[in-house]
């Protein structure tokens, strides 16, 4: 269906931002918006943006206090509650486009030679917070495949490191 699909472009998006967002900060001093990546980076911010406006309507499958097993939360207003108050604000950290920001006062000669500038460029680390999703993305994969406990600690362990 579509969400297996999605949640593979999600992968992708994830994997990118891992390696691609730390190498920005390191290594490029300036950041352009003419390149290739600036271009690339809108994309993945806008599969993320998908993502979390996904997320006010996907089922959630919550644990009963009290009892054993699970239920699947089908209720709208129930899923938006519970998405507000748990991985919204993490997701909303995630989504804001600090290069964006950087771009803005990268030409201003009241932050020429300053400190602050850097603080910004590192800034850009905060959509790192992303790969985050990973344990979501495993709850959903949990239930189409038949995978071991040892082998989703093991796989939630792979690429959180990565």
């Amino acid at each position: 269906s579509f969400m297996k699909y999605f949640d593979l472009v999600i992968c992708v998006a994830l994997v990118f931002t891992g390696i691609v967002t730390p190498y920005e900060v390191i290594f490029m001093k300036t950041l352009q918006t003419d390149d290739w990546l600036f271009f690339l980076n809108r994309v993945v911010d806008l599969v993320f943006l998908l993502d979390v406006t996904l997320q006010f309507f996907l089922k959630v499958e919550i644990e009963q206090p009290g009892k054993y097993g699970t239920v699947l939360l089908k209720d709208r207003s129930k899923i938006r509650r519970r998405y507000l108050r748990s991985w919204f604000p993490v997701d909303v950290i995630g989504l804001v486009p600090f290069d964006i920001i950087f771009l803005l006062f990268d030409g201003s000669e009241t932050f020429s030679g300053i400190k602050i500038l850097r603080c910004v460029r590192l800034l850009r680390l905060v959509k790192l917070v992303r790969i985050l999703r990973t344990s979501r993305l495993i709850l959903r994969w949990q239930s189409y495949f038949a995978v071991s406990f040892s082998s989703q600690r093991l796989l939630k362990f792979s690429v959180t490191f990565l």
